[in-house]
């Protein structure tokens, strides 16, 4: 789904060369920049919103901010070096597919997707203002992003049954963590 985040939030052990991974201070002030633009476009959606309920205005609400968010991520991405977009590129690209297919795995009702859809927003709100934070070290941010994950990832059990807890713990024992602020 998302994630420039995720470049703060990955350490050197996810990679095969450490410092395609490596955020230097130019890239964090720039990608603070363009995270601190898209946090006011993301609050001007919200504010700006003429039928705050319901349903389709959620979805049609989720969709602007995505955007809004993959914008940022292209954005920053296009300021990398050619071998680090590549090598995030592909990490963002692994993540999106591996939260795809645990969904197809899960088989969600409508109203547990609306439910995960609120919890992953709360989590990526949260954690798209602090690595927008330009008062936080990378060490805090990427602190931050992981406690917002494994929030999320807690809040995610609740709205789950027993059957599909089942199919989460089994799926995560075969494939590893899931990013969800992706």
């Amino acid at each position: 789904m998302l994630v420039c985040l995720a470049l703060l939030a990955c350490t050197a052990v996810l990679a095969k060369s450490p410092d395609l991974w490596q955020i230097t201070p130019e890239q964090k002030q720039s990608m603070q920049i363009t995270l601190q633009k898209a946090n006011e476009q993301i609050r001007q959606i919200k504010e700006n919103d003429p039928h705050p309920a319901g349903a389709i205005h959620r979805r049609d609400e989720a969709k602007a901010i995505q955007s809004v968010r993959l914008t940022a991520i292209q954005e920053i991405l296009n300021t990398m070096p050619p071998q680090q977009q590549t090598a995030w590129s592909e990490f963002l690209t692994q993540g999106k597919e591996n939260r795809k297919s645990l969904m197809q795995e899960l088989n969600l009702s409508q109203q547990q997707k609306l439910k995960l859809l609120s919890i992953l927003e709360n989590a990526k709100a949260a954690a798209w203002e602090a690595a927008a934070d330009p008062a936080l070290t990378v060490e805090d941010i990427q602190k931050h992003l992981r406690q917002q994950n494994q929030l999320a990832a807690s809040q995610i059990r609740t709205i789950l049954k027993p059957n599909q807890l089942n199919k989460y713990d089994n799926w995560k024992q075969n494939h590893g963590k899931i990013f969800w602020l992706l």
